[in-house]
This record gives structure tokens, sequence and C-alpha cells, in this order.
């Protein structure tokens, strides 16, 4: 939500979250943090913010209070977010905080399609044309095997991310302009990482930690064992013969 005291000053944030075992007990977050929104592809969509006290707030928990000062909007700055009901995420434990703070991305938003009229005939066409050209999927998975690309971490800042993340913003928005995304045969890809999983098409090992993550969960072909004979506690109910 928007601090409409005003109190909260550019790239500050007001988190009060209550105790999930005693809802009475609350605990104001302060420091620096950072803040998101999925679907999240472009490098500065990850948000590096303070949480402060604020006594004009304090009557608010289990909520995330955005500023209303400062240059630009933080929400559309999380990946063109807006607070119509967007989840976002924040995070205040200091060994997830980025070294470096990315400047947010300069969505570019494409010139809606129009029609002088519309009728029943023109709207069939574009639901066809929006099935048959809707590329939202390929787009994000290319998204992530380009950053992984060659067993090397390159991340989201290489070009061909930065251009799939533009990509992405004009897919998701296809439907309300009525323009597709170009999906350039450069940035297709024809191998995704394991961790992927896409069944029935051609895979490649992953060495970064999301392929070791990934090949860590897999149960082996005897059945899963234990590490040292350990006893694994876990809801029987949810404990099914033969699975």
């Amino acid at each position: 939500m928007l601090d409409e005291t005003n109190s909260l000053q550019k790239d500050e944030i007001f988190v009060c979250i209550s105790d999930r075992n005693n809802p009475s007990e609350r605990k104001v977050i302060t420091g620096t943090c950072i803040v998101f929104r999925n679907p999240c592809f472009h490098p500065g969509d990850v948000r590096v913010v303070t949480a402060v006290e604020c006594q004009e707030l304090e009557h608010l928990a289990d909520v995330l209070v955005f500023p209303a000062n400062g240059d630009r909007d933080l929400p559309s700055m999380c990946s063109r977010g807006n607070l119509d009901g967007d989840d976002f995420t924040v995070i205040w434990d200091v060994r997830l905080i980025p070294e470096k703070d990315f400047l947010p991305m300069e969505y570019q938003t494409a010139e809606p399609y129009t029609e002088n009229e519309v009728t029943i005939d023109r709207i069939k066409n574009f639901f066809l044309r929006y099935i048959a050209r809707d590329n939202l999927e390929r787009i994000a998975n290319a998204h992530v095997t380009h950053a992984v690309k060659s067993n090397v971490v390159v991340d989201a800042t290489h070009e061909n991310c930065l251009q799939l993340a533009q990509a992405h913003s004009e897919a998701l928005n296809f439907s309300k302009t009525g323009v597709p995304a170009e999906f350039p045969e450069i940035l297709r890809v024809d191998k995704y990482p394991d961790f992927m999983d896409n069944l029935g098409k051609p895979t490649d090992r992953s060495n970064t930690l999301l392929g070791i993550l990934y090949r860590s969960t897999q149960i082996p072909s005897d059945g899963f064992n234990p590490p040292n004979g350990r006893r694994i506690d876990f809801d029987e109910r949810l404990f099914v013969v033969g699975y």
C-alpha cells in the first residue's frame, strides 16, 4: 500500500510483521532489505531499500508500505508492478542482499492496436491471433537458459537477458495492447538446463546452484534412503502405501 501520511522518504519502506505463534506480538523490520515482484527478469527489478520505523504507520501490520516520495514509484520499478493487488516479496536477511544495486528498467510500452469498430468477427480474429502468437512461456524459458548458458552463471545482466526481459514485458501486455512481442530467432534456444525439467526436450547438465539443488532432490532408482540412517519425521497423513 501507499504511505498516505507522506512520512516515508525515497527508497524507504515500512514492514511490521505479526508473530505466527503469537499474533499479539509484532516486530518492525529495520535495515537494508530487497523488495521484488514476480515475474522478475531484469536485474533492476530487485530493489535495494531501507526498512524504517515510522510512528505514523505503526498501526499497520502484515502489509508492505511504499513511499509516496521519490522520482519514480517503487512498485513500478519492480517488474512494472502496481498496487491493485500485486504480491511483493521482502527479504531482510543480510546474506541475500546483492552487493550492487542496478538501475530499474525503462520498459518500452508498445502503441496499442486500435480498431475503428468493434465487431464479433474482429474479436474472434484477435482471439485467434493472440492464441497463435502468444510466446510468453517460450520467452521466459529462453531467459533462464541464456542466464545459465554453457554452465556459466552469466546472470540477468547479459545483453540477451536484457532483450528478453523487454520481450517478456511486451508478451505479458499482448492481451492489453494487441501488439505481440518480437522473439528474434537468435534468442531462441533448443536445449534447456536440466533443472527446468522440460520433459521431451533436449537438456544440458547445469553446474549452477539451481542444477545442483535440482539433482539433489531426485529420487535414485533404488528408492529414497535417508543419509547416515537418519530417521525422517514427517506428517503420517501424507503417507500413501506404494508411493
